[in-house]
C-alpha cells in the first residue's frame, strides 16, 4: 500500500504542479477578465497546493472530491479563457474529471489514470506559458509569490 501512496503522491504532484504550485504575481498588464479569473483560480481551495497536501490519501472519497473540484474550477476558468486556450482547458478539465472517477482502492487503476496523455501534458504547458506571458502569473515559482 505504501508503494501505491508514493505513486499517487508523485502522480498528483506531477499532474497538478502547473496549476497548484505557488503563484508569483508581477504588475500585470490589462489583459481583461481572464487574468483576474486565472489569479482567483490559482488561489482557490480547489487548486491550491495546500488542499492537495492536506488530503487523506486513505480516503478515496476525499481524493475524488478534490479532483472533481479541480476539474470544475479548471472548466469554469476555461469558459473565460481566450479562444486559443479553450481546448487546452477542456483537456485539463477532462483529465481532472477522469481522476475524480478513479477507484482509489485499485492500485492498477490508479497507476493507469495518473499517466497524463501527451495532449494533456501539452495543454498544461500551453496554459502555463500563456499565463506567464500574458498575465504575469508564474505557476510553480514559489520564490517570488506574494505573501
Amino acid at each position: 500500500m505504501r508503494g501505491v501512496r508514493v505513486l499517487l503522491v508523485g502522480a498528483l504532484a506531477a499532474a497538478t504542479v502547473p496549476l497548484t504550485a505557488g503563484v508569483a504575481f508581477a504588475d500585470r498588464p490589462a489583459a481583461g477578465g481572464f487574468c483576474e479569473a486565472a489569479e482567483e483560480a490559482a488561489a482557490s481551495d480547489a487548486l491550491s497546493g495546500d488542499v492537495f497536501e492536506d488530503l487523506d490519501f486513505s480516503d478515496p472519497g476525499a481524493l475524488q472530491d478534490a479532483y472533481e473540484r479541480a476539474g470544475d474550477v479548471v472548466g469554469e476558468l476555461g469558459q473565460a479563457a481566450p479562444k486559443k486556450l479553450k481546448s487546452s482547458f477542456k483537456a485539463v478539465s477532462r483529465f481532472f474529471d477522469k481522476l475524480s472517477d478513479v477507484d482509489f482502492s485499485d492500485p492498477q487503476e490508479i497507476e493507469e489514470a495518473f499517466i497524463p496523455s501527451r495532449k494533456v501534458t501539452r495543454a498544461f504547458e500551453k496554459i502555463t506559458n500563456y499565463l506567464a506571458d500574458q498575465c504575469d502569473i508564474n505557476l510553480g515559482d514559489d520564490s517570488n509569490s506574494e505573501e
